[in-house]
């Protein structure tokens, strides 16, 4: 309910205030009682119909609403009476209509007193539509045009236009808007004209200073605007007179400037929204509108939703594509940081139809505005519909040679569109192209994006130009992502891989990663694949074969194979990694042992051991070579403790083709030591049947070469073994013994501080015997320096004073040398005279055990004999 005050003026002693249901503050009142009267004189006889005002009171507090009356019983012509409704200015603005206030006036008897109102909040109330008049220039004066009062002359009706138009006014402009449907001249508040009167045509002289619009009431002027019609039709035509709700006003527009101006945005915006359908890009406009106000109501809101997402619609499916893109354009910038940014998701899945429709237009879109990143919000949409169709990817590429950094953005927030290009073999070519052309400042973020996609086989190529610069660390990664992924399954990604390698001196990281590969045949492969015929490279493989991890023992033998020798020394000196080297093929590596045999001097042991195992591997021709060249060192030196059964084994490879002469002077040369010459006749006797004829068959030079020493310094056992092979000489080649057997004979005799005796009984009994057998020396044997006249006598006191004056000659030895020979009485007689003598035949009397019972017995005899002797001399 609101109360409505009113105050009625008429005449008493003037025009004054007659009644009042309130009472005014001095300013208000004034202005009331000026304006309650009529404007301008009234003719002698002049009447007029009641009419209506209304104006804002300078307080702000009331707003009037007032119908005046011709008063014609007052005293004086020309008196009005007025009844002036004093509404509160708020009530006043937000009525939906006035009519109702209005109808509080209605009458047509004068009014005699000021009552209060009751009433309910008025409602929207219609009203019959203004005819047979042109509110055109009225419209256009008001709303479209500068600000200014507006005068109309002669129009019918005007109180039924001043109420619809008072009803339609916004609050704020209802507010403080004044008019008056009768006036015979211009009136004023405070200052400023009332903003529009209704004057008949005979006042206009009045109006000829009028600073507003003077509009002829009978004249039908043609529109100057395109929402002039618009505002007619809302306001004098519409059963409900309406311009604008009050939620279109905003706050800080000032009456006399932004009403006119809001009212056009208003119409802009209906005029817009039914554009939408017809002309798409009409919802830019209303983005515009939108923009410039801090808050529209709900209902505006969703008609720009929507019109928002048929704009949408129809350039996704209706516009051609440049248009669509302008459109898509705009209204993503246009929508950023406003509560319509939730419409980007149509505008993505917009842009992605588009794209995948004219992916050229996308291409030439992004390129048209220089930078890919002016529309971050589209450019993963726009991947989706270029990576929708082989034909969308290819024009990525051809446009990345025009524009490669807008390509490049693109792909970096599409990897949809990415694995489009990857995953695509007959993509690979115009890829390959477009990267072919890149800057590397460019290449690098390429890389960054594409690499992590490269695992086929049809993308060697692209991935060798991006490989082509990376860095080490990339370069890794990427290896190893081949090996997570499939476990580089595509050999042909390490040739770019290892060339970058090489060139970034990173070779060795390469396969310290390829080592994580768990097939062990392709981790093999592709490592042998990185190793190069360098000594490095070589060591490397070594090193690593010796783990197990690695199937990289051909790559070490063929590589130390085709070293050239000084490589080949520097690599074999190693004796570590000569062995590795060695082992990884024996039954193929046979060269390299031959070929390291005969380069460098290596320590006796080892030149002996791979000798015997290189030729338990080699071809049969090969053991013959390998078995020489192991004698030519095992038979000069000393080495492990097995070093006669290695060389028995090494004389018994060669059995049917060596030549026991070269055995015998290289083994038993003058310049080697007694212990190594002792080994090797061990080694010769101890040799099978074939070897060891071969050398007894060669007795002479057996003993030749051991005369060349002055003393035969060998041990037990190599005096053992050479009495054996002289002693099977003996038995065969008797006949061409008895020279070897002198010169063997006097070398024992000068052999006195060695163990040796044991050869005595071989040789000296040949020679006794022979001298025995002839009255002169023979001639093979004059070159024994003991033998005079008396020969036999001779050779009995060489050989007794050898044993009897040696610490190391055994007694034994003597026995059986003496029981072979002739005249044994006289061995014993000249021991008996020889200083310790004695001593000796009593030595000899313990050890005739060894001797043959027959021997011995006899000897026995002949002993006792002799010692029974013994104080006769």
């Amino acid at each position: 309910m609101i109360r409505v005050e009113s105050q009625l003026h008429g005449y008493r002693h003037g025009h004054e205030l007659l009644a009042a249901s309130v009472a005014l503050n001095k300013a208000d009142q004034a202005i009331l009682d000026r304006l309650s009267d009529v404007a301008g004189p009234l003719r002698t006889g002049e009447l007029f119909s009641p009419y209506l005002s209304c104006y804002p009171l300078p307080s702000g507090q009331w707003n009037v609403l007032a119908r005046t009356w011709l008063d014609v019983d007052a005293k004086r012509p020309g008196c009005v009476r007025t009844l002036s409704l004093l509404l509160p200015s708020e009530i006043w603005a937000r009525s939906l209509s006035i009519i109702p206030f209005a109808e509080l006036l209605r009458g047509q008897t004068l009014p005699i007193k000021a009552p209060s109102f009751i009433l309910d909040e008025p409602a929207e109330v219609e009203a019959p539509p203004v005819q047979a008049f042109s509110v055109t220039d009225l419209t256009e004066a008001l709303f479209l045009e500068e600000s200014k009062p507006v005068a109309i002359f002669d129009a019918p009706n005007p109180e039924l236009i001043a109420t619809r138009l008072l009803s339609a006014l916004w609050p704020s402009m209802r507010r403080v808007f004044s008019l008056s449907t009768f006036a015979l001249s211009p009136r004023r508040i405070e200052g400023r004209d009332f903003n529009l009167v209704f004057a008949p045509r005979s006042a206009r002289q009045k109006f000829a200073e009028w600073p507003g619009r003077r509009v002829d009431g009978a004249g039908r002027p043609v529109s100057r605007h395109r929402w002039t019609s618009g505002i007619v039709k809302r306001v004098f035509l519409d059963p409900v007179p309406h311009l604008l709700d009050e939620y279109e006003v905003s706050a800080d527009e000032s009456p006399d400037s932004a009403t006119a101006s809001v009212l056009r945005i208003s119409l802009l915006w209906e005029e817009l929204l039914g554009n939408v359908q017809k002309s798409p890009t009409a919802a830019l406009g209303l983005l515009d509108i939108a923009r410039t106000k801090s808050s529209i109501s709900a209902g505006n809101a969703e008609s720009l939703t929507m019109a928002l997402r048929d704009a949408i619609i129809q350039a996704a499916t209706t516009l051609e594509s440049d248009e669509a893109w302008m459109l898509i354009g705009s209204m993503t910038r246009k929508i950023r940081g406003t509560r319509y940014s939730s419409e980007l998701s149509n505008l993505q899945a917009a842009a992605m139809v588009i794209a995948g429709r004219d992916p050229a237009s996308a291409m030439h879109f992004l390129r048209a505005h220089g930078d890919a990143i002016e529309f971050p919000e589209l450019i993963q949409s726009i991947g989706l519909g270029l990576a929708s169709g082989t034909a969308g990817a290819r024009v990525v590429l051809d446009h990345g040679r025009v524009d490669a950094e807008v390509v490049l953005e693109l792909l970096a927030n599409s990897p949809v569109l990415v694995k489009k290009i990857v995953d695509e073999p007959s993509l690979q070519q115009p890829a390959q192209e477009f990267v072919r052309d890149l800057p590397v400042n460019l290449l690098s973020k390429l890389r960054h994006f594409l690499v992590p996609h490269l695992s086929q086989y049809f993308h060697v190529q692209l991935a060798s130009q991006l490989i082509a610069s990376m860095g080490r660390e990339e370069l890794l990664a990427f290896v190893r992502k081949l090996i997570s992924e499939n476990g580089f399954a595509v050999e042909g990604f390490l040739v770019p891989i290892l060339a970058q390698a090489r060139r970034l001196s990173e070779t060795q990281a390469l396969r310290d990663t390829l080592m994580q590969i768990e097939d062990r045949g392709r981790r093999s492969a592709l490592i042998l694949s990185t190793l190069d015929a360098s000594v490095t490279d070589l060591e490397w493989a070594v090193t690593v074969n010796e783990s197990g991890n690695l199937d990289v023992g051909r790559y070490i033998v063929d590589t130390t194979r085709a070293m050239a020798n000084a490589e080949f020394e520097h690599v074999m000196s190693n004796r570590q990694l000569r062995t590795a080297i060695l082992k990884q093929i024996p039954g193929e590596s046979s060269d390299l042992s031959f070929r390291l045999l005969q380069t460098l001097r290596l320590p006796i042991d080892e030149h002996v051991q791979i000798t015997v195992e290189s030729m338990s591997h080699c071809a049969a021709d090969d053991r013959v070579a390998f078995a020489f060249l192991g004698l030519d060192r095992a038979l000069r030196e000393n080495f492990d403790d097995q070093e006669i059964k290695s060389i028995i084994y090494l004389l018994e490879s060669v059995e049917n083709v060596f030549n026991p002469g070269w055995a015998i002077s290289h083994g038993l040369d003058s310049t080697l030591p007694g212990s190594v010459i002792a080994r090797n006749l061990v080694a010769f006797d101890n040799a099978n049947s074939t070897v060891r004829t071969k050398f007894c068959a060669e007795a002479d030079g057996i003993v030749s070469a051991l005369d060349l020493r002055w003393s035969l310094d060998l041990g037990v056992d190599g005096a053992q073994a050479c009495a054996n092979l002289l002693s099977s000489a003996v038995k065969e080649y008797i006949s061409k013994f008895l020279p070897a057997a002198g010169r063997m004979t006097r070398l024992l005799f000068r052999s006195r501080g060695w163990p040796v005796s044991s050869i005595v009984p071989v040789v000296f009994p040949v020679v006794y015997r022979e001298l025995a057998s002839h009255h002169d020396v023979p001639d093979v044997l004059k070159f024994v320096p003991f033998f005079d006249w008396d020969k036999c006598k001779s050779a009995r006191q060489a050989l007794v004073d050898a044993f009897v004056g040696s610490p190391l000659w055994r007694p034994e030895d003597f026995a059986e040398t003496i029981c072979q020979c002739p005249h044994i009485e006289r061995f014993l007689e000249c021991a008996q005279r020889r200083y310790r003598g004695p001593e000796f035949l009593d030595a000899l009397a313990n050890s005739l055990g060894s001797l043959p019972a027959h021997d011995s017995d006899s000897l026995q005899f002949m002993l006792h004999n002799v010692i029974s002797r013994r104080g006769k001399w």
